[in-house]
């Protein structure tokens, strides 16, 4: 990328309000963009969503923006902070849930009661608002398969961190929610959970 092009271009953005120069922005950068976010996501049709709302909400806040490093920096921030808040958000959250009752019904062909379903994962959410954001943010991308080095570089932690807050994660949920419904369902659940959080 030509870093004087850029900054030129983005200039004519804020100054003039040049579509064209935006326009051209956008073609310079999304085919990146996109194969950093459907990389991170695994879905196609949400990782354009995601490319198209980050690059709609630079166009909508282009007067107040101020950039210290270079437009593609900028860029890959953003992204970076619109993917961190999709997977602190509750589609993702029911997402993941999904993920563990399915992992439980492959072990026990109980789980077919939509109030039970329900009633855990109002349990499980509210466990995971009582986390710090790096907690809760380690704990949902490790469900949804990241890697420890991964989501390291995603969330900017030591590894050693994460490792740390999926232990305590792990723990503080067979603690609460073991306590809480004292059941064997949930006794697995717990479990399963526990097991996704600690492999590495």
């Amino acid at each position: 990328m030509d870093l004087a092009t850029d900054s030129i271009l983005f200039q004519a953005v804020q100054q003039n309000d040049d579509r064209k120069a935006f326009d051209k922005l956008y073609l310079m950068y999304w085919e990146k963009m996109f194969s950093i976010a459907w990389h991170r996501t695994g879905d196609e049709d949400l990782t354009k969503d995601i490319i198209q709302d980050l690059f709609i909400s630079i166009w909508q806040r282009r007067a107040e923006i101020v950039i210290h490093t270079t437009f593609g920096q900028y860029l890959a921030g953003a992204l970076k902070y619109r993917l961190i808040s999709y997977y602190q958000s509750e589609k993702v959250k029911h997402t993941v849930f999904e993920k563990v009752f399915r992992r439980m019904t492959e072990i026990s062909n109980t789980m077919d009661d939509l109030s039970m379903y329900k009633e855990l994962e109002e349990a499980l959410g509210a466990e995971l608002e009582e986390m710090s954001e790096n907690m809760k943010n380690s704990f949902l991308m490790r469900l949804d398969n990241f890697s420890i080095k991964e989501i390291a570089a995603r969330l900017n932690l030591a590894e050693q961190t994460v490792n740390n807050n999926l232990t305590e994660a792990g723990k503080r949920l067979r603690k609460n929610l073991a306590h809480r419904f004292n059941n064997g369902q949930l006794g697995m659940l717990v479990c399963i959970i526990e097991l996704i959080a600690s492999s590495r």
